[in-house]
């Protein structure tokens, strides 16, 4: 009789316990089987970015395929601006590293400032974060490239060396590799 009531036990014990497991595993194949069955290719086409607080008295915009630089005319009366370092990086989406350029350099490059790359993929920035009715909010820091199912978490580099804030890139153009 003591015997039926320790396989009961040890079933229920089994049970109660396989349950958080299969859970566990449940979401964490719910997360990754869509990048397990994607179609889609990754990204192909890398991109150009400033980091740095915006300078006031210049601004950039691709036209023509070209990176162009316009500056704002300051009035004779207006105090001398503050030094704003804007700085150039590229970022390599096939191994998910920026380095940085010249401005020089990056007035070289042949530039598509399409919203979408050539091959569909956007940059996006972070998703919500939380959990379930609790500190729910967008991310601001991460940055995605994103087409249907697949996304890419970016490892962006900034003026500082890190990305703590979200007004610290600003992004430019997807880089030609033909041009």
């Amino acid at each position: 009789m003591k015997n039926q009531s320790t396989k009961k036990q040890n079933i229920a014990l089994i049970i109660g316990l396989s349950i958080p497991v299969a859970m566990i595993l449940f979401v964490a194949i719910a997360i990754n089987a869509p990048h397990w069955f994607s179609t889609v290719e990754p990204p192909q086409y890398n991109f150009l970015y400033t980091s740095g607080r915006s300078n006031p008295y210049a601004s950039y915009l691709v036209k023509d395929g070209r990176l162009q630089r316009h500056d704002v005319k300051q009035s004779e009366t207006a105090t001398k601006p503050a030094e704003y370092q804007q700085r150039f990086f590229v970022h390599a989406v096939s191994a998910n590293i920026s380095h940085e350029i010249s401005e020089d350099e990056a007035l070289e490059l042949q530039l598509d400032g399409g919203v979408r790359s050539p091959d569909g993929f956007r940059l996006e920035s972070g998703n919500r974060g939380g959990w379930f009715l609790f500190g729910y909010g967008r991310d601001y820091r991460s940055r995605y490239l994103v087409k249907e199912n697949y996304s890419q978490k970016l490892e962006l580099e900034s003026q500082d060396g890190n990305y703590r804030y979200y007004w610290n890139i600003q992004f430019l153009g997807w880089i030609d590799p033909n041009g």
